[in-house]
């Protein structure tokens, strides 16, 4: 298990518990979208890293048909569209004025999945866009209730998007 922390301007500090199944000298792989807590400091518990554990079958045999992988690198994987392009698109689908746009993952087609924010209020998005640039305007945008707990509708929003996960 790894923890990230980062700040964020709507709440202090906020820390990330990952687990990662495994790893080689190319990829490192885990369980997609449930892989991961969000959590402000102050709301860290044993028990809530106790059912990341449970959910990631900590101390079990590896079960490499549950994997997704990701390429390790030493710098922040990019995407093949800009920001500024991306925000563009995002306007297009009626997102008012976003001020930010971090590429967040991509699939075994080439689909990317980004999340972008605005200047108020202060909602996050997730938005995925087909390699070419196109998008399905019912699915490709959708606005994140819980920043501090997503992993269920993201999954559910990238099955809506046809989403294929690298394997």
């Amino acid at each position: 298990m790894y923890t990230y922390k980062t700040f964020a301007p709507e709440v202090s500090e906020v820390f990330y518990l990952l687990i990662v199944q495994k790893h080689d000298d190319e990829y490192v792989y885990f369980y997609e979208n449930f892989n991961f807590l969000c959590l402000e400091r102050l709301t860290f518990s044993d028990e809530k890293a106790e059912k990341l554990k449970e959910i990631n079958d900590w101390n079990k045999e590896l079960n490499e048909e549950k994997f997704v992988k990701a390429v390790i690198k030493n710098t922040r994987p990019k995407s093949t569209f800009k920001s500024d392009s991306v925000k563009k698109k995002a306007s297009e689908l009626g997102l008012k004025s976003p001020s930010g746009a971090i590429f967040f993952q991509k699939d075994e087609t080439g689909k990317q999945l980004f999340i972008l924010w605005g200047n108020k209020p202060a909602k996050k998005h997730m938005l995925i866009l087909n390699s070419d640039g196109t998008y399905d305007a019912e699915t490709c945008l959708e606005e994140i209730q819980d920043m501090m707990n997503y992993q269920e509708q993201l999954a559910e929003f990238k099955a809506k998007n046809n989403w294929n996960p690298l394997r």
